[in-house]
C-alpha cells in the first residue's frame, strides 16, 4: 500500500553488525538507475559476565539494498533489501526505511515487507519468504533544482533485534512535465470513410522520450469525456517510426462507432510521475450513418404440427457504415393474426453470438446463431402443437398470417429502415 508519512514516530535504532554488500538487486524498477548503499555502524559482540568468548550475533543483517539514484516529486520508487538472519529470514518482521534531509532532519518513515504482496499488495514484493523485502514509496520532496537525501534501512526481527543500518544517498530533482509541440488530426471523419486516417502528436520531454508514459486523446462534450484513445511511439497501432517523438494512432471507419456530432478533441502527454502537458485542443466532427437491414431470410409458411413442435430459423443480415461495433440491437415486431403483438409489443431480439439453439436456456440468448460476428443476426421461433403448448403452459399458436417488421439500432440511437415480411402458419 502506498503510504504518506505524516505523524509517524521515529524509531530508536542501534547499529549492530557490519554488512558486506553484494551486487544490486535485479528486481528494482528497470527504468531507474540503482545506487549501492554503504553500511554504517561497527561490530558489536556480546560477552559473558567474566569477559569470556563472544556470543554469536542474533540480529538480522542486510546483505544488499537498492534504491533509485534520482527521483522527482510524485514518482513511485521501488526500494528493495536482501536480508539474512541467524534464526531464519522468516523471523524478520520488516525492513524499516528512514528518509532524512541533507541536514539530518527526519522527513519520512516507511517499511518494506517480504510477503509476496499478500498482506501489502501495493508494495510490489514478488516471492514471500525469499529474504528480499520490497516497498513502493511515493517521493514528495525536492529542492529548487536538486537536493540530496539519505535513506537508512534497518532489518527488525520479531524479538526487536535490529541490523546495522545501510545508508543510501538519493538525488531529488524538480520534474518538468512533457510538452506537445504539434498536433495533426482530421477535423472531420465522414461516415464509413474508405481506408484509414491518422492522429499524431509531436511530444518533447526535458528528461527524454523515455520519461513519456502516455499520450492520450479525449473527445469532450461540455467538458465531459465522451471517448478516449491513446497515441503510440513504439511502432504499433499505426506508428510509422518508433522513438521519434511522433506519437500516432491509425484508425478506420469503426472509430466512429458510438460517436456522432462535434467534439472538442484534446491531446495531453503524461510522464512517468503523472505530470501532464498543457492540453492541445481542436474541433473534431464525426459523422455517423444509420444501420441497414440488408437481407431477411425465413420461410413463407409452416404447418402447425399435430404433436410436438417445429423450429423455424429466422435471420437478418445487417451492416453499418461504422462497422458491426456500432450495432446496438437487432430485432423484429411480430403482429399476430388476431391483431395483437407478440412479446408484449416489444421487439423480439436477434443475436450474432454463434451460440446454438437451446430453448431450455431461455432467457439466455441461445437462439441458434451459426457464426459469431458475421453480421447475420438470428432468432429461432418454435411453432408448438396445441398439446405441446399446453404442456409448456403457453397459449395455443394461432393459425393465419403474421407480419414481422425487422429493424436495427446503433449506439447513437439511429434506427434502420424497417423491413417487413409475411409469415403464415397453416
Amino acid at each position: 500500500m502506498l503510504r504518506s508519512f505524516d505523524g509517524v514516530r521515529e524509531s530508536n535504532l542501534h547499529p549492530r553488525v557490519p554488512v558486506k554488500l553484494g551486487s544490486p538487486l535485479a528486481r528494482a524498477a528497470a527504468s531507474l538507475a540503482a545506487v549501492w548503499c554503504v553500511v554504517v555502524g561497527v561490530l558489536t559482540s556480546g560477552c559473558d559476565k567474566e569477559g569470556g568468548e563472544a556470543r554469536p550475533s542474533v540480529a538480522p543483517a542486510i546483505l544488499e539494498a537498492e534504491v533509485p539514484q534520482t527521483v522527482v516529486p510524485g514518482q513511485t520508487m521501488v526500494v528493495s533489501a536482501r536480508v539474512t538472519d541467524p534464526q531464519g529470514v522468516r523471523t524478520v518482521r520488516f525492513v524499516l526505511v528512514e528518509i532524512r534531509s541533507a541536514g539530518g532532519e527526519l522527513v519520512a518513515v516507511d517499511t518494506l515487507f517480504d510477503d509476496g504482496a499478500y498482506f501489502h499488495p501495493e508494495d510490489g514484493d514478488v516471492v514471500a519468504g525469499d529474504g528480499v523485502f520490497t516497498g513502493r514509496i511515493v517521493w514528495r520532496w525536492s529542492g529548487s533544482v536538486e537536493l540530496s537525501f539519505k535513506l537508512a534501512l534497518r532489518a527488525v526481527d520479531r524479538e526487536g533485534h535490529e541490523s546495522a543500518p545501510v545508508e543510501c544517498l538519493i538525488l531529488a530533482r524538480r520534474n518538468h512535465p512533457p510538452a506537445i509541440l504539434q498536433l495533426e488530426a482530421p477535423g472531420r471523419l465522414p461516415s464509413g470513410f474508405e481506408g484509414t486516417q491518422r492522429f499524431r502528436a509531436m511530444v518533447a520531454d526535458s528528461e527524454g522520450l523515455a520519461d513519456v508514459a502516455m499520450v492520450r486523446l479525449q473527445g469532450l462534450r461540455s467538458g465531459v469525456e465522451a471517448f478516449s484513445a491513446r497515441l503510440y511511439d513504439d511502432g504499433t497501432h499505426g506508428d510509422r517510426h518508433p522513438d521519434d517523438g511522433w506519437f500516432e494512432l491509425e484508425i478506420d471507419a469503426s472509430f466512429g462507432a458510438g460517436k456522432a456530432g462535434e467534439y472538442l478533441l484534446r491531446a495531453q502527454a503524461f510522464d512517468r510521475t503523472g505530470a501532464q502537458s498543457s492540453p492541445w485542443d481542436q474541433t473534431l466532427w464525426i459523422e455517423n450513418g444509420p444501420p441497414v437491414v440488408a437481407q431477411v431470410d425465413l420461410p413463407d409458411s409452416v404447418a402447425k404440427p399435430p404433436s410436438g413442435s417445429v423450429a423455424v430459423r429466422i435471420t437478418a443480415k445487417v451492416r453499418d457504415p461504422q462497422g458491426l461495433e456500432d450495432i446496438r440491437s437487432v430485432g423484429f415486431l411480430s403482429l399476430k393474426p388476431d391483431g395483437t403483438y407478440a412479446n408484449n409489443s416489444q421487439p423480439i431480439p436477434m443475436v450474432d453470438n454463434g451460440l446454438p439453439f437451446d430453448p431450455a436456456l431461455y432467457p439466455q440468448p441461445f437462439y441458434g446463431d451459426e457464426v459469431a460476428g458475421d453480421g447475420v443476426f438470428t432468432f429461432t421461433m418454435v411453432v408448438y402443437s396445441d398439446a405441446e403448448a399446453a404442456r409448456a403452459g403457453l397459449p395455443p399458436v394461432l393459425k393465419g398470417e403474421y407480419r414481422f417488421r425487422f429493424q436495427a439500432m446503433d449506439w447513437v440511437g439511429q434506427k434502420s429502415e424497417t423491413v417487413e415480411r409475411v409469415f403464415v402458419v397453416y
